[in-house]
């Protein structure tokens, strides 16, 4: 909001980037953080992995290092001063695939333990990535 309102008032060329599910180096699993992290962590301990709802949501994940580069190419690309993009994959993949895609890599052979879906989970999240 601050940026745009400094756009519109004083021509301040600024460009609006929005982040989703981004994953890499240096992420720490945690109660606050991301799946990804959480997930390999869990798997490595031989944990069973939670899916909240039935697995078959959807999210869009993103490579940290494609994020740099999206943030990059916004801030050269001249179209983009004053616009809105959402910078992400636009690969979609299930929840249980990723389940099972972490349990394969890590060895680890724990079942996975089904959580109710939260009221405010959506099932996809899938955003258009566009620049």
């Amino acid at each position: 909001m601050y940026c745009n309102f400094y756009n519109h008032h004083y021509g301040l060329p600024i460009v609006n980037c929005r982040f989703f599910n981004y994953y890499g180096p240096g992420e720490a699993p945690g109660q606050y953080r991301n799946v990804i992290p959480n997930f390999i962590y869990w798997a490595m301990k031989g944990i069973p992995l939670p899916i909240t709802g039935t697995g078959e949501e959807t999210r869009d994940f993103t490579y940290v290092l494609d994020f740099v580069q999206g943030l990059i190419k916004a801030g050269y690309y001249p179209g983009a001063v004053g616009e809105n993009f959402n910078l992400a994959s636009e690969k979609e993949i299930r929840i249980r695939d990723l389940v099972k895609m972490v349990n394969e890599a890590t060895g680890n052979k724990a079942d996975i333990i089904f959580r109710e879906r939260r009221k405010w989970d959506t099932k996809p999240r899938l955003p258009t990535a566009t620049l």
